[in-house]
């Protein structure tokens, strides 16, 4: 039967702190905590009855790992129902010429179960890496290139193990604020084989 649904991602919390490293050289480490506010529960494939299935949990379930999907499993840690996440980074902002911007960053999200004994497996370790280069054709006008990869290394299933992305995007600078968008190619890994995209719009603005 038809039904449609809606949910929640998790609330992420983070900061961060910038070293100065040199003319056009900056190094940036960050620790992001994301609570466990996605709801949705996974189906049990051992069950033979579907009035046993919690449909709506199953629902949310699902569109939350459909949202990581189209993501290119970059910020898994956003879309894992009942799941803490604590997630070190470390980026290199590296400005080698007026107008262009170079950051390879490197993250390791760790994802740990909200309820150990329903939640398996208790631990998923994920170590996500890529670069961003983007040159501002004007100080308005940004065009960027976005690439990264997802290893699981712990507690990986069938369905994700390692994948990659590809993203183009354009910002746009008005002040501090920042309208951006992205088109996201999952090159590589399910979402590729899945035929999942993402479509990212969004504003930044820092202060």
């Amino acid at each position: 039967s038809s039904r449609s649904t809606a949910t929640v991602g998790n609330v992420e919390f983070e900061g961060e702190y910038g070293i100065h490293l040199g003319k056009g050289l900056r190094l940036t480490p960050a620790l992001g905590v994301a609570l466990p506010t996605a709801p949705g529960v996974e189906l049990d494939p051992t069950l033979s009855n579907a009035t046993n299935v919690d449909q709506a949990g199953f629902d949310r379930y699902s569109l939350s790992k459909a949202a990581a999907a189209a993501r290119g499993y970059e910020d898994n840690a956003l879309f894992e129902p009942r799941r803490w996440g604590i997630i070190p980074k470390l980026a290199l902002e590296i400005r080698p010429t007026r107008g262009l911007e170079i950051e390879p960053f490197v993250k390791l999200e760790n994802l740990v179960s909200s309820s150990p004994n329903d939640i398996k497996p208790t631990y998923v370790g994920e170590l996500v890496y890529g670069l961003r280069a983007g040159y501002w054709i004007q100080k308005q006008f940004e065009l960027a290139l976005k690439f990264w990869a997802n290893t699981t290394f712990a507690g990986a299933d069938e369905d994700k193990t390692t994948s990659a992305a590809l993203e183009p995007q354009i910002v746009l600078r008005f002040g501090a604020v920042r309208p951006y968008a992205g088109v996201i190619i999952p090159v590589a890994g399910p979402p590729q084989q899945n035929n999942f995209f993402g479509i990212r719009l969004g504003v930044a603005a820092a202060f």
